[in-house]
């Protein structure tokens, strides 16, 4: 199969944690603005283990991305969703199928106190969830705070699943809503990280009854990095669905 290529400087990105033809929108930078501050991983903590996607991103192999993301920080939000928006439908008249979506795979939407009153932020941000949603194109669209998991869970509706990063064990075991948690400590190995991950997903189901996994694409990566024929093409964002669904809740190693 043909991989997809985007053209330059298009708004939607590739992961690689995704299949072959899932794609992000981004905001922004991780730490930066569109971050909020009540974020455990956030710079302004002084965590020693940081935030993974701004180490990402400052890596020399990704200046493109890093420059891409300051691009978009400059951008108005409404202007990000709107270029997404018509860059999925020039793909749909191309006959390429969008398996997944994933907003935010680095940085994070805008803040609530920054889009409250933003109508036309509001109407494109729906509008882009509601083609998603017509097309077929699960969303997963996760936010940092339980209070930003507020104001956009109001904002999209039904239209996806704005799923909330908790930031504390005790937030994962006892919020209402889909959740998603990180396990483990960076002085982990890999295996105990995914260890610590399956144990607290085993805790979130006894203390709610509802269905939580462990990341199967950030566990067979970690698999394949000890063994490489352990790896698991279908181990990908957009043949696994949880993140989008609203029954189910997430944990992910820590990678």
């Amino acid at each position: 199969m043909k991989r997809l290529r985007l053209k330059s400087g298009s708004i939607l990105g590739q992961f690689g944690k995704g299949r072959d033809g899932s794609l992000s929108v981004n905001f922004g930078l991780s730490g930066g603005p569109n971050c909020d501050l009540g974020c455990e991983l956030h710079p302004i903590h002084g965590n020693e283990v940081g935030c993974y996607a701004e180490r990402v991103e400052i890596r020399g192999d990704r200046i493109q991305l890093n420059d891409k993301l300051k691009r978009h920080q400059a951008m108005p939000a409404f202007q990000v969703c709107g270029r997404a928006l018509l860059e999925l439908q020039e793909l749909e008249r191309r006959g390429v199928v969008v398996p997944w979506l994933r907003i935010s795979t680095n940085g994070s939407l805008p803040k609530p106190a920054k889009v409250r009153g933003d109508k036309l932020f509001a109407t494109q941000f729906r509008t882009l969830l509601d083609y998603c949603r017509q097309h077929g194109i699960p969303v997963h669209c996760p936010v940092e705070s339980h209070k930003k998991a507020r104001f956009y869970r109001a904002l999209a509706g039904d239209l996806a699943v704005v799923r909330e990063s908790t930031q504390s064990d005790k937030r994962f075991l006892t919020a209402t809503g889909a959740v998603s948690r990180v396990a483990g400590t960076a002085d982990q190995s890999r295996i105990e990280r995914v260890e610590a991950a399956r144990e607290l997903a085993a805790d979130r189901r006894e203390s709610t009854g509802r269905k939580c996994i462990v990341c199967p694409a950030v566990t067979n990566s970690f698999a394949a990095r000890r063994d490489s024929s352990l790896l698991n093409a279908r181990a990908k964002c957009g043949y696994c669905d949880m993140c989008s669904r609203t029954d189910c809740d997430v944990v992910f190693p820590r990678h």
